[in-house]
């Protein structure tokens, strides 16, 4: 008996793996950024300036880790229903061999 290989399912996984570096360089940058520059809007420009008290914006940070785990649970989840639409289509195709 043959075994077939998915391609569709490497495709995923790739998917997945670039979403999920994403996700964490995405994370990552407000890490840098909260607590360490301030935007400040003038005319048509951003400019970042340097905020001196960090206290606040220091706990901050951590706010944003549930933004992370939410952001990978999101990637596991889309991940996980390609995956099993996948699966399905193959024992689909298994069973129609077996009635035969």
């Amino acid at each position: 008996m043959k075994k077939e290989t998915g391609g569709n399912t490497t495709n995923i996984w790739i998917w997945t793996i670039f979403a999920t570096l994403f996700v964490l360089v995405a994370w990552g940058m407000t890490w840098i950024f909260i607590g360490n520059v301030q935007p400040s809007f003038s005319e048509n420009t951003v400019v970042l300036i340097p905020i001196d008290d960090n206290g606040g914006a220091f706990g901050d940070k951590f706010g944003f880790i549930t933004s992370l785990f939410s952001g990978l649970a999101f990637v596991g989840l889309v991940a996980a229903i390609f995956l099993q639409q996948e699966e399905l289509k193959n024992t689909q195709k298994n069973n129609g061999r077996a009635k035969r």
